[in-house]
């Protein structure tokens, strides 16, 4: 049944003749985006359900062309999934797999990086030629079954954004962007502050970026840099840590648990477990 106004609705139990599909769809405003409504009582056919109540289901606007890739729940964000009924604060007994969506690694420097600290977590942090092989098959394992991935970080935050917890529950970035975000839109971002939640693994991992010094303009870029004042707000608007010593950084009114300091992180991989990571996740 199709609801397309405002009503009082009597649904019956799914159980009591589950050919005849007895079920309420609910249109949004974006094309081909839907919820689906069904009574699930521990009757007849679902007397071994483990609860019983009203099960919502969303249905993604692809949900044609998944079906006919055969793909609907192997992808990310899924084609057709339950919808936690506590919103965004999802219950204990929830279960089955939460994929950690990241961009890929094989294509984009993020992806990489995400994938060289699994690698760096799998090898009890220090990568070695000995346990390489074994370490790169259990991450290509991961790889596989983390479906779609999108190649640009911009990409995938603002898939995050748009699909929320139900598409992209969590989402593997780089810090900068949700700092940037939040100084950028700040209209957007208080509409999603309170249902953010930033964490950071330990030991995290730390990327730096090389400048090379060619000309007498390059040494006033770096002084630039160096400069406490220009290190405070490439950090507090643009999520850029310097490392400057004795500089006073903060972002506790974004109010989302971003810290000033990190205190446990390694480095990146050598280059040429980066090249072996890559050759093998792309075969």
């Amino acid at each position: 049944q199709n609801i397309v106004e405002e009503g009082t609705i009597t649904l019956a139990p799914h159980s009591y003749n589950p050919k005849d599909n007895i079920v309420i769809r609910l249109n949004t405003e974006s094309s081909n985006d839907y919820f689906l409504l069904e009574n699930r009582q521990q009757i007849q056919f679902d007397a071994s359900l483990p609860g019983n109540g009203l099960l919502i289901y969303h249905i993604h606007p692809d949900i044609d062309y998944l079906s006919e890739s055969n793909s609907i729940n192997n992808t990310n964000p899924q084609g057709f999934y339950p919808v936690c009924a506590s919103g965004s604060k999802p219950s204990s007994n929830l279960y089955g797999n939460i994929n950690i969506a990241s961009t890929d690694p094989v294509s984009s420097s993020p992806g990489a990086t995400y994938y060289g600290l699994l690698l760096s977590i799998l090898s009890g942090g220090e990568i070695n030629d000995q346990t390489l092989e074994t370490n790169l098959k259990k991450l290509k394992v991961f790889y596989q079954k983390s479906g779609y991935m999108n190649n640009t970080p911009a990409d995938l935050f603002e898939r995050y954004l748009k699909t929320g917890i139900g598409g992209e529950p969590m989402i593997v970035d780089y810090e900068k962007s949700i700092i940037d975000f939040a100084n950028s839109n700040p209209s957007g971002f208080s509409q999603v502050k309170d249902d953010i939640v930033v964490l950071y693994p330990k030991p995290t991992i730390w990327n730096s970026h090389c400048l090379t010094i060619f000309s007498e303009n390059g040494k006033k870029l770096l002084s630039a840099f160096e400069d406490e004042e220009i290190s405070r707000i490439a950090w507090e608007k643009y999520g850029f840590r310097t490392g400057v010593a004795g500089t006073n950084i903060s972002t506790t009114d974004l109010g989302i648990g971003i810290p000033s300091k990190i205190t446990s992180t390694v480095t990146s991989l050598k280059m040429s477990y980066y090249n072996k990571l890559i050759d093998y996740l792309s075969k």
